[in-house]
């Protein structure tokens, strides 16, 4: 039996705080005739990519679309077949 034991606890208040994170800019242009896609959450995106794995490349195209980045290059007239630079790794354009 417990004789008249008093337990000690310790709390701790999780304090949470909002932090802005600017968004993360992706430049899409086109120059000289070239489409370029740039921008640091590109870059992290490409690195993440396994491109010899189907569903890996299916996240990174679909990722594509998410950000508006394909639709920007159809804006600036990239047609299907055409080479896109993307974080200086070219691509064929087949969305």
């Amino acid at each position: 039996l417990l004789e008249n034991t008093e337990f000690e606890y310790e709390t701790y208040d999780e304090v949470y705080v909002a932090v802005d994170i600017p968004e993360e800019k992706v430049v899409v242009e086109k120059i000289d005739g070239k489409y370029i896609v740039r921008g640091s959450y590109i870059e992290r995106l490409l690195e993440s990519t396994y491109f010899d794995d189907a569903d890996s490349l299916r996240y990174f195209q679909e990722s594509l679309r998410k950000i508006g980045v394909v639709d920007e290059l159809e804006r600036l007239g990239i047609e299907e077949g055409e080479d896109v630079s993307i974080c200086g790794f070219d691509f064929e354009f087949s969305f």
